[in-house]
């Protein structure tokens, strides 16, 4: 897909995946801003899930168990004790059916039932869509059954170009006031201000510095480690004017901003997801990408629009 500003997307039917994200920088020069790999079917085998939807349910439910109408069901276990992204084969793993519409492509996808493990017949969309340097994906989920559904884009981004090295140097602002803090990556139930901690991103901070003060409030200088949370999406209240041209539709909030200086690159991320995980890609170690790049720990960040990990429960 190609806008009229130059703005490109690249996207395949394995996963639903974003291949390339090619923009602008401030010279006018383009360049790829997601992490991917150079062969297609690594995607197969990926268990990073570069730029794939991942789902039935996105992020980890505790112990792969989960209570649906009163009938307890199990899935697929794939990280460690807990379910996560789907399991196994989710639906970053799944061929999509896809179809050309003005300006985009959508995806569709039907799960069947007692795939990885989950009740029902689920019937997806994932609709792209690209309006000059605006990339919008909208998600939408049917079924007959009660079934969880949370569906996330898991895109890594590197606004320096994909192959530039680390992140660190990025400003990162979230619109977040709160944060599910937690245990072994599961949320322990409590919703934490982020205020006086390393989670506080309100303002525009500098993502390196930020990790260094998370590994101090942790214990655990000097080595850095990263985030991997879940942070509370705040609401934004609209005025009657937007609530009357909304026409019903869920109100949009923004997420994050992403800023990098040296090419001058800026990411909006607007979403009606109660949640976000912040992610900065803690265990990339050596990862052979896209153009014979090689991508290490911290070099690109996912900011994953969700509901709550877990929330099943």
């Amino acid at each position: 897909i190609r806008s009229s500003t130059g703005t490109s997307v690249e996207i395949m039917n394995v996963g639903a995946t974003i291949l390339k994200l090619n923009t602008k920088d401030r010279t006018g020069e383009l360049g790829d801003i997601v992490l991917g790999h150079q062969d297609e079917m690594r995607y197969l085998q990926d268990t990073n899930y570069f730029g794939g939807i991942v789902g039935r349910v996105a992020n980890r439910i505790k112990d792969g168990r989960m209570v649906v109408g009163g009938k307890e069901y199990e899935l697929d276990c794939n990280n460690g004790a807990n379910h996560l992204h789907g399991g196994t084969v989710g639906f970053d793993k799944r061929v999509w059916n896809c179809r050309r519409i003005r300006n985009g492509l959508e995806f569709s996808l039907l799960s069947r039932d007692d795939e990885e493990g989950y009740p029902g017949d689920c019937q997806v969309t994932a609709r792209y869509t690209l309006v000059g340097d605006v990339l919008t994906l909208e998600m939408r989920a049917r079924s007959m059954s009660a079934t969880p559904v949370n569906l996330a884009q898991h895109s890594y981004f590197n606004l320096a170009g994909h192959a530039s090295g680390n992140v660190l140097g990025h400003d990162v602002q979230l619109f977040a006031d709160k944060y599910t803090p937690m245990e072994q990556q599961i949320p322990t139930g409590e919703v934490r201000g982020v205020e006086g901690s390393a989670f506080d991103l309100r303002e525009p901070s500098c993502l390196g510095k930020k990790i260094e003060q998370l590994a101090r409030e942790k214990g655990l200088c000097p080595a850095p480690i990263g985030f991997d949370d879940n942070f509370v999406v705040r609401n934004r209240k609209q005025s009657l004017l937007e609530r009357i041209l909304s026409l019903g539709r869920e109100q949009m909030h923004p997420v994050a901003k992403v800023v990098e200086r040296k090419t001058g690159r800026t990411m909006l991320v607007e979403s009606n997801a109660p949640g976000v995980q912040f992610y900065t890609a803690n265990f990339l170690c050596g990862v052979r990408g896209k153009e014979g790049s090689v991508y290490l720990q911290h070099g690109g960040l996912c900011l994953e629009t969700q509901h709550f990990p877990n929330s099943i429960n």
